[in-house]
């Protein structure tokens, strides 16, 4: 349907007419199952007051020619006309049945590896835009930063890949190759690392081990990691001050190499003796002070404060510059904990934030589907491709549409993304790799119903649910503090769990809404809440009639 707007319309009488238009025409839709966005059927075209009166046919079709209202039916006419050009697609790429079974096997088999950072020992890296962008930083010298990502976002992930590298310049190297240089100056030496990360041990021992190698002097034990996070946690339950915080984590650094240093500096002039460089690499905060954020107690705000400003700024300030950290931190914790100017830390480092933007999550498919199926990387630089070319791309993955190729079904790729977005137009790491291990699960017995592609829409479909129940399962046991939140909605009863929410069904503080905003959990439109659909399976809402439609929209923005 195209709806024409005249300009002097205002803008919340022009959403309050779509909507309209749009109810009318989802009245007999089944909201929980259609899988069409409103973009997909509802147009809006500006006005044309030559439309005002229009005479017979070819009056209209004169009128039509060169406006944009002709430029959008083409653009509909077009796709009503691409079956041919799906019937030769289907053909050039078509494979038996067996072949497509057995590359979606080894697909799911991939995706279940890669799911959390620990769970591959594998050294096979992406290299997103943000560890692109640290490395040309920091190529020849050590870097001071602090990394922010939100939960599933991929800290873990480089974390772990630093650890295999062993040092800063092979890091690097491995991400964008240059030149020949000494790739062990700079050691990589875990400071804190998960306690929940047993597959990471043998790499944080062989990364000790290979200072104590370099360093004649130092003997750096081999559970030094356990027990500096039994040191942390001791300091984090008393009334620990910010400045008590700096010197704990400066004496932790200093402790661990075991030669009886002073303070920084002193290590700093030794390293420049030595010609090397250490780089301590920190991850698992959340696991450190998660408890005490729901507590509301301030001690952990004083941690992650003396870490990510004062010890990060005293290290830039040493004269040699041979010391370097990487601290790997939950963005809502940092933006908690340093209440003033958090913004202005946040421009300082937002070049190297974990962000999966709609084209960092389908570079990320296609580069874990290419394992299965090498064929399906051919001829395209992923870490380069545009949306468009991996989206093109994909479409041997999971189909052009959700649907026939020429059928009026969202397009899949559109279609996945606002399923696993949340409202800040933000979906993570965790969640794709999710979603291709839940939809490659099943493979159609006999022939499959469509030879376009590998994932079928019904597995797509029902891949979702699963993905929101697993992500829930994560909020619960990583983010407390937000969980309290979610968990009042889970416990409503069941007759009022419909969507869109009205204020007088919300019994939560401004506050507690004003959290959930911010994680991109709920969003206000037209004076009604909606959850994304990555959290509403989870809670196990319904949807009036046309509110679906009207949440991917909002999702696919």
């Amino acid at each position: 349907m195209l709806t024409m707007i005249p300009k002097d319309m205002e803008e919340d009488r022009v959403g309050s007419l779509e909507d309209e238009l749009a109810e009318s025409l989802e009245e007999d839709f089944d909201s929980e199952s259609m899988n069409v966005l409103r973009e997909d059927y509802l147009y809006r075209v500006p006005f044309d007051s030559a439309f005002a009166s229009l005479g017979d046919f070819r009056d209209i079709c004169a009128l039509l020619k060169g406006k944009v209202l002709s430029d959008v039916m083409a653009k509909i006419a077009d796709g009503m006309l691409e079956k041919e050009i799906a019937a030769g697609a289907a053909e050039e790429n078509q494979r038996s049945p067996e072949d497509m079974k057995d590359i979606v096997s080894r697909l799911h088999d991939i995706a279940t590896s890669e799911i959390t950072a620990e769970g591959s020992a594998s050294s096979n890296m992406l290299a997103t835009t943000s560890i692109r962008e640290i490395v040309r930083e920091f190529r020849d010298t050590v870097p001071q930063l602090v990394v922010l990502g939100a939960k599933g976002s991929g800290k873990t992930y480089i974390y772990k890949q630093l650890l295999s590298r062993k040092t800063w310049e092979s890091f690097s190297y491995g991400v964008e190759p240059a030149g020949e240089k000494d790739r062990e100056r700079t050691l990589i030496l875990p400071l804190v690392c998960s306690l929940n990360i047993k597959m990471l041990l043998s790499m944080v021992r062989e990364c000790i081990e290979s200072c104590n190698h370099t360093f004649e002097e130092v003997d750096i034990k081999s559970d030094i990691i356990d027990r500096n996070y039994t040191k942390l946690a001791s300091y984090a339950e008393k009334e620990t001050s910010l400045t008590e915080w700096m010197e704990i984590w400066q004496r932790l650094m200093l402790d661990m190499l075991g030669a009886g240093y002073s303070d920084i500096s002193e290590l700093d002039r030794y390293l420049e003796n030595k010609g090397k460089r250490i780089l301590f690499i920190v991850d698992g905060l959340e696991d450190l002070f998660m408890d005490l954020q729901v507590q509301k107690q301030k001690t952990w705000r004083f941690a992650i404060r003396a870490l990510c400003q004062n010890i990060v700024n005293t290290l830039r300030n040493l004269q040699f510059g041979n010391v370097g950290i990487v601290v790997f931190a939950r963005k809502d914790m940092a933006e908690e904990a340093i209440e003033i100017n958090f913004d202005q830390f946040q421009n300082q480092y937002h070049k190297y934030e974990l962000k999966w933007s709609p084209s960092e999550a389908l570079r990320l498919a296609l580069w874990i589907a290419k394992q299965a199926d090498p064929a399906l990387g051919e001829g395209v630089d992923i870490l380069k491709a545009s949306r468009e070319v991996l989206e093109e791309r994909l479409e041997k993955l999971w189909g052009k549409k959700l649907g026939r190729y020429d059928s009026r079904e969202a397009n899949s790729a559109r279609w996945i993304i606002a399923a696993l977005s949340d409202f800040s137009n933000q979906l993570q790491a965790r969640d794709i790799v999710r979603f291709l291990q839940f939809a490659t699960r099943t493979f159609p017995e006999g022939k499959p119903p469509y030879e376009d592609r590998y994932i079928m829409p019904k597995q797509i479909r029902e891949a979702i649910p699963d993905c929101s129940r697993e992500k829930y399962k994560e909020i619960r046991d990583e983010m407390k503090a937000i969980y309290q939140i979610l968990k009042k909605f889970e416990d409503m009863p069941e007759d009022e769990k419909v969507l869109p929410l009205t204020l007088d069904k919300i019994s939560l503080t401004g506050e507690e809404i004003a959290r959930l905003e911010n994680q991109g959990y709920f969003i206000m439109a037209d004076k009604k809440y909606y959850f994304p659909e990555i959290i509403r399976f989870a809670l196990e809402f319904k949807y009036e009639k046309g509110a679906r439609p009207r949440v991917l929209s909002l999702l696919a923005r």
